[in-house]
């Protein structure tokens, strides 16, 4: 066979010149780095935001602003100011006010045009850490400075995030160019945060099998038992719910979809808009509203399957403003919230008893329950005994009931079916309720083995 020398040869070259690229490549690696690597992160933990920014040449400065022209707002402004010499004009500020009762879209600040500047050079919409933002750019402007009258380009950028107008202010320099590209790369450098709130002096409410934290300054939590959820309720118009809507119309718990629509479009208030957000590793939806009544502002909060039983948690702040006390809104509070599960075996051992000779009945009770002889008497006089165990809720759905099978002799016996959640035949007699809740379910199962017919 007749060997091609030349092609050999051609194959050895190409592969020493490959081997000898890789090698000269591979030598002159160079980490890729950013320009901002080595910038400090300023972090507002209060509104959820940061950014960067270089220390040798900013310094950072938060500060709150209560402001005399909107009643019940607040603004945060934090500027990087220029840490050598004098204020130059230029920089970079941020500024946060809550839209309240005056409600503003993305699409009317394109116009907007601040005091005193009336030319602009370019508007276009951006995305600033994610979200949809208006920018303005205006042309070279005059301004007063320590140094006399300066020229600088002057740029807005504005968005709504959570019902809270951000103002990007960019004052660059109209010289030093060198500035300018650190102002722009601090703006893209903004990113949001979940906003966190310092819980570690906040008191403890385990009951009910759950636990959550709250501030003492909302003094102490209302407990209010539903027939199909717990309510949790303080003073400053917070309250929060563990259970399900029921439909009573269609005989089914509520979607969460359902339960959201309604809120939306309650005709009491003003829809302003809504976000997603978490408690523990479950997502759920904060609803932004406006009671048309009072103008206060307000949110609700709605989370499915909260639980292991498939329970809604659900919750309201009434009037912001007044709510928000000690640093404490709504969603700081659910974040702390845990469960534990209700104990399956309860010491009856202290409970009272109860015991009717007459109706032949017999058993054991919390002393936080009352007794009520709902006994029905006939026409004739005959009495069908029935005894309701009464809880402090005073709730109808929530009672135990024992008694008869029959209120009348004609109508056919009560059996145990799924209106009833928890249900016991004894015979001609029979123990139920109807309470959706957990911890009144679990009291049934133990008190039921107290429960003796005598008659």
């Amino acid at each position: 066979m007749k060997i091609n020398i030349k092609f050999i040869a051609s194959v050895i070259l190409i592969a020493l010149f490959a081997a000898g690229f890789y090698f000269v490549v591979s030598q002159k690696k160079v980490p890729i780095t950013s320009a901002t690597d080595d910038w400090k992160t300023y972090t507002n933990e209060k509104y959820g935001f940061e950014f960067k920014y270089p220390a040798s040449k900013y310094t950072v400065l938060g500060y709150e602003l209560s402001s005399r022209y909107y009643k019940d707002e607040y603004e945060v402004g934090v500027y990087p100011i220029e840490e050598y010499g004098e204020y130059s004009g230029t920089g970079l500020g941020i500024s946060i006010r809550n839209l309240g009762k005056t409600p503003v879209k993305l699409e009317e600040l394109i116009n907007y045009r601040p005091l005193g500047i009336d030319n602009t050079h370019n508007t276009k919409k951006i995305l600033v850490g994610g979200q949809e933002a208006v920018r303005v750019d205006h042309d070279l402007i005059q301004i007063s400075g320590y140094d006399g009258q300066q020229s600088i380009f002057q740029s807005y950028v504005y968005f709504i995030k959570n019902n809270l107008l951000y103002t990007i202010n960019i004052e660059k320099d109209s010289v030093d160019l060198e500035k300018n590209i650190s102002l722009e790369e601090i703006l893209s450098s903004f990113e949001f945060t979940d906003p966190t709130t310092d819980v570690s002096n906040w008191k403890t409410y385990s009951g009910y099998g759950i636990s959550f934290k709250y501030p003492s300054s909302m003094g102490e939590p209302k407990i209010t038992q539903l027939s199909t959820m717990t309510s949790f309720s303080f003073s400053n118009s917070v309250e929060f719910d563990i259970g399900v809507y029921y439909d009573q119309n269609f005989g089914r718990n509520k979607t969460f979809d359902e339960v959201v629509n309604k809120a939306k479009n309650n005709p009491e208030v003003v829809y302003r808009g809504e976000k997603d957000i978490t408690v523990g590793n479950k997502t759920g939806v904060e609803l932004f509203l406006l009671d048309k009544v009072s103008g206060g502002e307000s949110v609700e909060i709605y989370v499915p399957n909260i639980d292991k039983h498939g329970n809604m948690l659900s919750g309201s702040e009434y009037n912001r403003a007044v709510a928000n006390v000690g640093g404490a809104d709504l969603l700081s509070i659910m974040k702390t919230l845990e469960f534990t599960e209700p104990a399956t075996q309860i010491d009856t051992s202290n409970w009272k008893t109860y015991k009717n000779e007459d109706y032949g009945i017999e058993f054991k009770y919390l002393s936080t329950y009352s007794i009520l002889d709902r006994s029905y008497i006939t026409p004739g006089g005959g009495v069908f005994p029935s005894v309701a165990i009464v809880p402090p809720t005073d709730q109808e759905n929530d009672l135990i009931i024992i008694g008869s099978r029959t209120l009348v002799s004609t109508a056919p016996a009560i059996s145990c079916n799924s209106t009833f959640t928890r249900c016991k035949e004894f015979g001609s007699n029979i123990v139920y309720t109807k309470a959706q809740n957990s911890n009144i379910q679990v009291l049934f199962d133990n008190f039921i083995d107290t429960v003796k017919f005598t008659k």
